[in-house]
């Protein structure tokens, strides 16, 4: 089995909400300039190599925590407001 970054195909995988569920957009949170650079680079190198994928709508939307270490960047998203949030989820 030759699996590459962002593939999975073992399984089917089946995500569902609870009942009741509305979609939920945040606006991107702001981020100083010196980290925006960072994160608009990374964000860059991400989409080339095809880990993330650029969309022009979605329902769903979640700010994302840059996490810098030195000058690498880790983009992390912030879950507890869309998904992991305690209302009817």
């Amino acid at each position: 089995m030759n699996i590459t970054l962002g593939e999975y195909n073992v399984k089917t995988i089946l995500l569902t909400m609870k009942e009741g569920h509305t979609p939920k957009f945040f606006r991107p949170r702001p981020l100083p300039v010196k980290t925006k650079e960072l994160v608009t680079k990374e964000l860059h190198r991400l989409i080339t190599e095809g880990t993330y994928k650029l969309v022009e709508t979605s329902e769903y939307g979640t700010p994302i925590v840059p996490i810098i270490k030195g000058d690498k960047v880790r983009i992390c998203g912030a879950y507890n407001v869309t998904i992991n949030c305690n209302d009817k989820f």
